[in-house]
C-alpha cells in the first residue's frame, strides 16, 4: 500500500524509526528514491551511536570474559556473551551462584545497555507495584534476578523481547543527530523532526 502510494509521484516519505526500524529501512531500500528516507540511517545505530548509548546508559552487563563483573552483573548473574545478527542482537549468558554457566539467550534488536536498563526498570516497577495498596490490573512482569536456572534466563528474555521496543519508540520523539558527535544536545544537535522538515524543504 505504501509503495503504491509513493509511486503515484510527487510524494515525500520521511520515516523516523523506533522498534520498526528494520521494516522502514527495507521499505526505503525498495523505494530507492531520495524522497524516501529513514532516521536513523543505519541498522546498527542502536548499538553504535554515542548519543543514543549515552541516553540509555543506566546499567550495563559485564562481558562474560571480564575478570571481575561489575555490580549489575554480579547482582543479576547475567553477562554479555556476544553480539550477533550483524551486531544488532545481544547474547546474554546466565550463571548460577557457583559461577557455572546455565546457558545463553539471544535477544534480537537489542544492545547491552538497552537490555540492562529494561531489566532494572522492570524490577523497580514491579517492586513499586507490590508495595501499592491496590495492585494494578495488569502488573509488570518482574525479571527473575539473580538468575538461578535456564528457565529464569528464558523468562528474562521474554521480558526483554516485550519491552526494549519502548525505549526505541521514545527515541523517535526526542532523538536526533549531533554533528559534533557529542553525547549531549548542544548547538550541533538536530532533532529528527527538524531534519525531516529540512529534507522536505519546509
Amino acid at each position: 500500500l505504501m509503495t503504491t502510494w509513493f509511486k503515484t509521484g510527487n510524494k515525500k516519505l520521511r520515516m523516523v524509526a523506533g522498534f520498526l526500524h528494520a521494516g522502514m529501512l527495507s521499505l526505503a531500500k525498495a523505494l530507492n528514491a531520495p524522497d524516501a528516507t529513514v532516521f536513523p540511517k543505519n541498522e546498527d545505530f542502536w548499538q553504535n551511536d554515542d548519543l543514543y548509548q549515552a541516553a540509555v546508559s543506566f546499567r550495563e552487563f559485564s562481558r562474560g570474559s571480564a575478570a571481575q563483573p561489575n555490580p549489575f552483573s554480579a547482582a543479576t548473574r547475567m553477562f554479555e556473551r556476544a553480539q550477533t545478527q550483524n551486531n544488532t542482537a545481544i547474547v546474554l549468558e546466565g550463571r548460577n551462584s557457583a559461577g557455572t554457566s546455565i546457558g545463553t539467550v539471544e535477544i534480537p534488536n537489542c544492545s547491552n545497555r538497552e537490555a540492562a536498563a529494561m531489566i532494572a526498570a522492570n524490577k523497580a516497577q514491579a517492586d513499586a507495584e507490590r508495595r501499592q495498596r491496590v495492585p494494578p490490573k495488569k502488573p509488570t512482569t518482574p525479571p527473575k534476578v539473580p538468575v538461578q536456572t535456564k528457565g529464569d534466563l528464558d523468562a528474562n528474555a521474554t521480558v526483554l523481547n516485550g519491552t526494549v521496543k519502548f525505549i526505541r519508540h521514545q527515541w523517535a520523539v526526542c532523538g536526533g543527530d549531533d554533528k559534533g558527535k557529542r553525547r549531549d544536545r548542544q548547538e550541533d544537535f538536530a532533532g529528527y523532526l527538524h531534519q525531516c522538515l529540512d529534507k522536505s524543504g519546509i
